[in-house]
């Protein structure tokens, strides 16, 4: 078999450049010449002045001839049979799995086309532990065959109960992606998310690609899973609330309140609940903030790709006007009842987006004889309500019987806007006052919607007589 070697001819470009820098040389050593013997430098001065300013106008055309590449975000290349085998491995049962996604760049392109599953000390559904010598020593071969690291992730299981999340990054991860061997995948679907149990620290900032590696100290800890923190009592900021008819501070302030999720909804209540002194307040979500949460809840970009429970109370700490205790969890309100964490509360408020879980805080909430307030908004951003559940009569299954039974989760990427958020949120809070002061309420049911007023109001429902769940 005959071999060819193929050289490519330089473009016009090339060849212009190349003979624009021969000519720049023999005019600096006239100049050098003509300095030594005291001649005409004026005249040199400017040819090489000029020389240079084409040169520097070649280069421009040639860098504007480049493809253009958004700014700060990689390219990313992979195989759909590639993902449908990275799919397979990593949802075959129902323990977590921690793994590798390497590949190569090409053409200014990373390559994703090697999973690499590591050796673990411990797997369970609910978290692993990888074997750290192991893992140092492969990331080491993987740099001398020129791999780069890219994404590491997590599968969460595809069947049996979804464990508690395990999506937070640590800072120092979240650091070392800056080291600029590394590029970072952004957080990918919810299937697969980046893993906050790894992390590392290097030591070198080098370009080089083979020695960083030999001096990373590797770091395994368990990810932040909750987070408790204490607001900051300022005297004198709750005045204006004492003059409103039937609110009780000392009481206010001796409450403990629960909310599910840390979306839209509850960013725009929680911070009402710290300004105004709450006693306690917890937070139960599992979720990861996206760069798409910017715009109505109560994260910024330094928080993307943090749990959302955390960030949150984080955030919240500066909003309190009272030592209010802030406590957060990074699990969903399903594995908070299984891992049976404390979930005694003076009122609950659910806050998520999907049916499921409304439906087990229902249930949750009423054999516990804890009022459960239930709000929502509509995909259009038009409308919205309010439902409280008290400790008796009527709940979520006598306003809505279909829900009882519907496992759907909504889609990604659903349209959501902050004002109908902030009115919804504006009607729970007062309907949680009401529960723990004496603020009036004559409704258990309230309707708002933005675009006219033919729809709002408040009534007070009653049981159903065809509600199957417990009252």
């Amino acid at each position: 078999m005959n071999n060819h070697l193929t050289i490519s001819q330089p473009t016009t470009l090339e060849t212009k450049r190349a003979a624009l820098l021969i000519r720049r040389s023999r005019l600096v050593d006239s100049f050098v010449q003509a300095a030594s013997a005291q001649g005409k430098l004026g005249r040199f001065y400017r040819e090489i002045k000029r020389t240079n300013e084409f040169i520097g106008t070649l280069d421009q055309i040639a860098a504007e001839m480049q493809p253009k590449r958004q700014s700060g975000v990689p390219r990313f290349v992979v195989s759909s049979f590639f993902l449908h085998e990275c799919f397979k491995k990593l949802t075959a049962d129902n323990s977590e799995q921690f793994s590798f996604i390497t590949g190569v760049e090409v053409d200014g392109a990373l390559v994703l086309n090697q999973l690499i599953e590591l050796e673990h000390d411990k797997r369970t559904h609910l978290g692993v532990t990888a074997n750290a010598g192991f893992t140092h020593r492969l990331l080491i071969r993987l740099e001398q065959f020129g791999h780069r690291l890219l994404p590491i992730f997590t599968a969460i299981p595809a069947k049996g109960q979804i464990p508690p999340a395990r999506q937070e990054l640590t800072r120092a991860f979240k650091s070392a992606w800056r080291v600029p061997a590394t590029k970072q995948l952004p957080p990918s679907s919810a299937g697969m998310g980046l893993s906050g149990s790894f992390a590392w620290t290097a030591s070198s900032r080098s370009k080089s690609s083979g020695k960083e590696l030999s001096s990373m100290k590797l770091t395994f800890s368990k990810s932040p899973q909750s987070v408790e923190l204490r607001g900051k009592r300022i005297p004198g900021a709750e005045d204006r609330h004492r003059g409103i008819p039937g609110w009780d501070q000392e009481k206010y302030s001796k409450a403990h309140v629960l909310c599910i999720g840390a979306g839209g909804l509850i960013s725009n209540i929680a911070p009402t609940l710290c300004r105004k002194g709450i006693g306690k307040l917890t937070i139960l979500d599992d979720d990861t903030v996206e760069v798409s949460n910017l715009n109505r809840q109560r994260f910024y970009e330094e928080d993307v790709g943090r749990n959302k429970a955390i960030a949150l109370m984080e955030n919240l700490r500066r909003e309190c006007i009272f030592s209010t205790d802030l406590i957060g969890y990074a699990v969903r309100l399903e594995a908070a009842i299984e891992r049976r964490l404390p979930l005694e509360c003076d009122v609950a408020v659910c806050g998520v987006d999907n049916n499921p879980a409304r439906v087990v805080a229902c249930r949750c909430f009423r054999q516990k004889h804890i009022p459960v307030i239930f709000t929502a908004v509509s995909a259009d951003g038009d409308h919205g309500y309010v439902f409280v559940q008290e400790e008796t009569g009527p709940c979520l299954g006598c306003l809505f019987p279909d829900v009882m039974d519907d496992a759907h989760f909504p889609c990604p990427a659903t349209p959501a806007m902050s004002d109908a958020l902030q009115a919804a949120g504006a009607f729970t809070v007062y309907a949680l006052d009401s529960i723990l002061t004496a603020r009036p309420r004559v409704w258990n049911y309230r309707a708002i919607t933005l675009s006219n007023g033919l729809f709002d109001g408040g009534v007070c429902l009653s049981v159903r007589e065809i509600c199957h769940n417990v009252h």
